[in-house]
């Protein structure tokens, strides 16, 4: 907020819900995912996903990953 940012990064769930609390605009690494596929600047979103969950650790529930996808391939 003090540095006025247009927009946060953020994942984990407790931060989300304060950031909403406060009416900052926010969004995680699935939604830069989902604009750089719909800027073309990514080969497969598909794939990307998937390097996420395997070389990250981060967990993508199958409705989120189909809801995702569902724009694309």
């Amino acid at each position: 907020m003090e540095e006025k940012a247009g927009l946060i990064l953020l994942d984990e769930r407790e931060g989300r819900r304060r950031a909403r609390n406060v009416g900052l605009e926010m969004t995680g690494a699935l939604g830069i995912l989902a604009q750089a596929d719909r800027r073309g600047d990514l080969d497969s979103i598909s794939s990307a996903l998937d390097r996420l969950e395997s070389e990250a650790g981060f967990w993508i529930g199958p409705a989120l990953r189909e809801q995702i996808l569902g724009g694309s391939e």
